[in-house]
């Protein structure tokens, strides 16, 4: 453990191993050798006590589940088509693993009723101190920008859980909502630009929408877009409103949803819903 402080651990790993993956293999083996002494300080002092020490022995197994979390995570990107998403999303993932490990050892350190011995182990597993850190926030942000892309990860992700794009489903609704977005994102986002720059008169959504068409800053079919866009995003975020007792789930209310009156004539104004609008 002394020793793998000086050298980032042992450079065994296995063959499948690439460039991205090697570095972390050398921190699991590092860590993995700080766990197996720490076990050891925790069994030799505590003996049967360990098991009433709940606390502690918690910490190792987040230890241990941590470390068989972090390779998993490693053979999982060795076995993918190795695209950026999926190295993006093992990083954070991983990093993430391996830091919760790190501090699981530092608050056993901290508690360990024998001062003395957990010092020097300490001391032996981490000379320099912590030299994991959290993942930063602007990798978080590459994940999240990843995550709003239909990327070949999302695509096998999909494989493990249950997926439909049916507008009436309750996760269908959202992906289905996803999906108009991917098509027209340029168009939302230059529109949502100007519209926060104040450059369109009017209280709500649809006034923009209209006074954008007048300016000229877009036509008649991106405004159809717009609008059909923005209804589907606000009802894929409604939740279910239930009567006072509980029994019933009522009707949800989307202002932004177009209705037709008996003879097909659209009878509705899109309001939005923060502006109060007088009858």
């Amino acid at each position: 453990s002394f020793a793998y402080a000086f050298s980032s651990g042992s450079s065994a790993a296995p063959q499948s191993t690439v460039d991205f993956t090697r570095p972390y293999y050398k921190i699991i083996n590092r860590l993995s050798a700080n766990f197996a002494l720490t076990a050891d300080m925790c069994l030799g002092l505590l003996a049967g006590d360990i098991k009433r020490k709940e606390m502690l022995s918690g910490r190792l197994a987040d230890i241990h589940a941590h470390l068989f979390i972090a390779t998993a995570i490693l053979k999982f990107f060795e076995h993918s088509k190795k695209t950026e998403a999926e190295r993006l999303h093992a990083q954070l993932a991983i990093e993430k693993s391996l830091y919760t490990a790190q501090e699981a050892f530092y608050d056993l350190f901290a508690n360990f009723p024998v001062g003395v011995a957990s010092g020097m182990v300490k001391f032996i597993c981490f000379p320099f101190g912590r030299s994991l850190k959290k993942p930063s926030d602007q990798l978080k942000q590459q994940v999240a920008n990843s995550m709003m892309e239909d990327n070949a990860f999302r695509q096998v992700l999909k494989k493990h859980v249950y997926y439909n794009t049916h507008e009436n489903d309750v996760t269908g609704r959202m992906e289905s909502t996803f999906n108009l977005l991917l098509e027209i994102e340029k168009l939302w986002d230059r529109f949502k630009k100007a519209e926060n720059k104040g450059q369109f008169k009017g209280l709500s959504f649809a006034d923009h929408v209209a006074d954008a068409q007048l300016q000229g800053f877009i036509n008649d079919q991106e405004a159809e877009k717009l609008l059909h866009y923005n209804a589907r995003r606000y009802d894929s975020m409604l939740t279910d409103v239930f009567d006072l007792h509980l029994n019933e789930v009522l009707e949800l209310e989307n202002p932004y949803l177009m209705k037709a009156d008996a003879k097909g004539t659209d009878t509705s104004v899109q309001t939005d819903p923060s502006h109060s609008v007088s009858p």
